[in-house]
């Protein structure tokens, strides 16, 4: 082996290891407005939203910033128990625990908004060393949605406080009225950070 050749592959024999763990690293902060962060320092909820065209479809991409009152260990410890969302979620009727196994969890949830009821389970698939975590529809189950895609992040902040990101993408199958979809997308998305918020907060003991 040649001296060019040799050194190189000893370079990436080096590397590699070190490109594997620059994907468990928590990520730096995101780059938000001075704006933005004043009201997330007063505890308000910053939104984002998009919409995007899939086919002849509209996909809502609802995202939002938020900071919880607790260290990170803490809030990823509530975090990872999607199945107690129904004990402060507002639309949320029931959250019930089907599966757990290694990173992956999944739960059935259950939303009632007025005289409609949705019905879906959710695998939520969990990466503690960076604090992250994402989830997609079960497809083993007759979910009532057509898509779900989300995903929380969270950055430890000094003071012993997280900040968390937010996001999703969801899709109700054709029978939903649009209405209902709004409300399941952008006009739920503030109230049930706010719960998030408040749950948090107390540490789990916020009930709706």
């Amino acid at each position: 082996m040649n001296r060019v050749v040799k050194g190189v592959f000893i370079t990436v024999i080096f590397l590699f290891p070190l490109f594997l763990l620059a994907g468990n690293r928590i990520p730096s902060l995101p780059h938000l407005t001075p704006e933005q962060w004043k009201k997330l320092e007063k505890g308000e909820v910053v939104l984002t939203t998009e919409v995007k065209k899939v086919g002849d479809t509209d996909h809502a991409l609802i995202g939002a910033y938020l900071i919880f009152n607790r260290p990170v260990t803490d809030v990823w410890r509530l975090m990872i128990h999607p199945e107690d969302q129904y004990k402060y979620l507002p639309d949320l009727e029931y959250s019930k625990l089907i599966w757990r196994r290694g990173n992956k969890v999944d739960v059935e949830f259950m939303v009632k908004v007025l005289f409609v009821k949705l019905y879906y389970r959710v695998i939520h698939t969990y990466y503690p060393e960076r604090y992250y975590f994402n989830w997609t529809l079960d497809p083993n189950f007759k979910n009532d949605l057509k898509y779900l895609y989300g995903e929380w992040q969270l950055y430890p902040l000094k003071g012993g406080r997280t900040l968390a990101r937010y996001m999703t993408e969801l899709h109700v199958s054709s029978f939903v009225p649009g209405w209902l979809e709004k409300r399941l997308t952008k006009s739920n998305v503030p109230k049930n950070m706010k719960a998030f918020q408040m749950w948090i907060n107390s540490n789990g003991h916020y009930h709706k």
